[in-house]
């Protein structure tokens, strides 16, 4: 079997790799639970097992994939136990450390708070010198710096001295603490990589990768050379220097064919003056798309992702999101998080009324369609929350602790909720407000309990 296999760019990479998987693999009836499979990143883990699920047919145990960040610590994890730490605690570490061996760095920056921003900077360029394996001796002196191909600051090249003493202090304490950073586990993982061959894998398919910095290539390395490992390529070295350098290192040719493949497109530019109008731009492009299921738009910046919803809703209904827009913004989140807070503040006399408060005032469930009109059901929260609150006297206002049965049998929610659906023109009954709250409790209380 080919150790190097490249695809060219105008073809699927997922399918590629799904049909080597199928011919090598599922249809000579090998285990595919024993495959590694590592990518750049997360996602695509998730369209090769979508895929591998269509062609299978049937349930089955899957390969174990990879973020390349995850297949270095599952290595490192083979030889060292640590835990990994929180970014203010390595700040406040190095700002330590440069106290008791760097004390020239803290000059005009005394305190934590003002030597932070200077930490972060340090901490980024330490851990950048061990994702690429940099040595100190290629540090000492500013001139030699620019070899390295970072972009360091001028405070940071004045000072490098400075830096190699506490990069050393730093891994020596990181080491005897069992506290890596992610430039540290990449940095461990090319000194242990070479004791192991992961032996509950058969083979280990690492997956698209166009750039491998020093860490990774010497990890990669090391099971290609034990016939373990893989690797799957786009593109070609004649065309991109950045995998000329790859088969060079690694003895190969990644080559597509004969001659490289020449993708035909119709690329177009286009500018405006903030994100607001470029997604405005967008709306005015895709109106002239016929085939919208077939379009793809890529946010280099998920924060904007809400602005162009807001700007495409009105010309298509559906969206596929796959982008790493933060999941903690969404409102299922928040929702998920109010549920879990009341039940954790729950106690003998029943809900905090605040906890319970944030659930049901929750977009999400304030306009449950429960019944044939979720305006029923806005309307029920609005008077409970206007009771529990104060704005309203009734039989539970100013309760700190509140039980859904109190509420449920309240005498005053219901009467005042019809009187303003009266108003609204909305038919309603004392049974229909009963259905509804009782099914809401049992949705985002009692079932959570």
């Amino acid at each position: 079997m080919n150790k190097i296999i490249t695809y060219p760019f105008c073809e699927s990479f997922i399918d590629n790799l799904i049909e080597f998987i199928d011919k090598e693999y599922i249809q000579k009836g090998k285990d595919i639970s024993r495959l590694a499979i590592c990518f750049g990143g997360k996602r695509p883990s998730l369209f090769v097992k979508r895929e591998l699920a269509k062609k299978i047919g049937k349930s089955f145990l899957p390969p174990k994939f990879f973020s390349i960040d995850e297949f270095i610590f599952y290595v490192v994890t083979q030889n060292d136990n640590f835990i990994k730490t929180n970014d203010l605690d390595q700040c406040y570490l190095l700002y330590r450390l440069a106290q008791k061996h760097t004390p020239s760095l803290l000059k005009t920056r005394e305190s934590f708070a003002q030597f932070l921003p200077w930490t972060r900077e340090i901490l980024r360029f330490i851990d950048q010198l061990d994702i690429e394996d940099v040595a100190d001796e290629k540090l000492r002196g500013i001139k030699e710096n620019a070899q390295i191909g970072y972009a360091v600051p001028e405070d940071i090249n004045r000072l490098l001295e400075n830096i190699i003493v506490l990069r050393g202090v730093y891994h020596a304490y990181m080491m005897e603490n069992k506290i890596y950073s992610r430039g540290f586990q990449y940095r461990r993982a090319k000194e242990v990589v070479a004791d192991y061959e992961l032996r509950e894998f058969d083979a280990i398919l690492f997956c698209n990768f166009f750039y491998l910095n020093r860490s990774e290539e010497a990890v990669i390395k090391s099971f290609y050379e034990k016939g373990k490992a893989i690797l799957f390529f786009q593109g070609d070295e004649r065309k991109w220097p950045v995998l000329s350098r790859i088969s060079r290192n690694f003895g190969c040719t990644i080559q597509e064919g004969k001659e490289p493949v020449t993708p035909s497109f119709n690329l177009k530019l286009y500018a405006a003056f903030d994100a607001h109008a470029q997604v405005g731009m967008v709306r005015e492009i895709i109106k002239g798309i016929k085939d919208l299921a077939s379009t793809v738009i890529v946010l280099p910046n998920p924060d904007n992702i809400i602005s162009l919803i807001s700007e495409v809703a009105s010309l298509t209904s559906d969206f596929n999101i796959s982008m790493g827009y933060p999941l903690k913004r969404s409102s299922l989140y928040s929702l998920l998080e109010f549920i879990f807070q009341a039940q954790m503040s729950k106690s003998s006399n029943g809900y905090y009324a605040k906890d319970y408060l944030k659930v049901i005032r929750h977009p999400l469930v304030k306009n449950l369609k429960i019944t044939s009109n979720e305006t029923l059901t806005r309307v029920l929260v609005h008077k409970i929350e206007e009771m529990l609150t104060g704005q309203k006297n009734s039989d539970i206002s100013g309760s700190i602790f509140v039980h859904p049965q109190d509420i449920l049998g309240s005498r005053d929610i219901y009467p005042l909720a019809k009187e303003t659906l009266d108003q609204m023109g909305i038919a309603s009954s004392r049974k229909d407000l009963e259905e509804i709250l009782f099914v809401l409790h049992e949705l985002v209380f009692t079932r959570w309990e």
